[in-house]
Formats: C-alpha cells, structure tokens, sequence
C-alpha cells in the first residue's frame, strides 16, 4: 500500500505546480458512494479494478473477500496491486483520486468512478448502473 501511495504522489508531483493552484475541488459521490476520478491506465473499463494488497493483512482478507464476492456474483474484475495515470489527466479527477486513495483498502474503480472500501452492495450498484446503460 505504501508503494502504491508513492506511485501516486510521483504522478501528482509530474502534474506541476501551476495545477495546484487551482485548488482542490471536493468529491461529490453518488448516491453509491463513489466519485469520478481520473481512470487507472491498462485496464479494460468493463471490468471492475480491484486495488489492494494480497497479504494477510486487514486489507488484504478485505480485497480478498470482495474478489470472492465479486467472483461468486460473476461480475468481472481484475485485481491489481499498483497503477499509473497520465500526467496530463485531468487535475481535478486526479484531486479526487487523491482523496479516494487516502481510504481504507480496497479501493475499487468501476467505469471512471471509485470508491476505498466499498460494501459489496455498493459496487454492485454503481456496477448495475454501468450494465444497463
């Protein structure tokens, strides 16, 4: 997790400090509980990114119990312990990623939204909206 932070608070520090400037916006989270973000690069937007750590740790049986519940529901997802975004995102989606990235593990991102340790009915709403479009 700890790496994860720092490869994060590298792509911030490459947006520039003129972007800081523009001051932080707040997240305004759906009735879901999650926020559009700047999406992580590499991954399939159908698919529901799960990043968390793999250990024995609280937030790795966390990460491990929404995969099995994700898994069971047949929702497909793929699980990731590090993730990139381009520099040249949008400022304030990465402010938001920031302030989703200070949660707890899991965090979860479903077609440019995400939340830090989402309940299982929570993913599957914003996933359901997602589906039925």
């Amino acid at each position: 997790m700890k790496l994860l932070k720092l490869v994060f608070v590298i792509c911030l520090i490459t947006i520039g400090v003129n972007h800081f400037k523009l001051g932080k916006s707040s997240a305004k989270a759906g009735s879901s509980g999650f926020v559009a973000v700047t999406n992580p690069e590499g991954f399939n937007p159908a698919q529901v990114v799960v990043l968390g750590p793999n250990c024995s740790s609280a937030a790795g049986q966390r990460t491990r119990a929404l995969i099995a519940q994700l898994a069971q529901a047949r929702v497909p997802y793929v699980q990731a312990s590090n993730f990139s975004v381009t520099a040249s995102a949008d400022v304030q989606g990465l402010y938001r990623l920031q302030e989703v990235m200070q949660g707890d593990a899991p965090i979860v991102f479903v077609n440019g939204k995400a939340k830090a340790n989402p309940q299982m009915q929570e993913v599957m709403a914003e996933y359901g909206r997602v589906a039925h479009r």
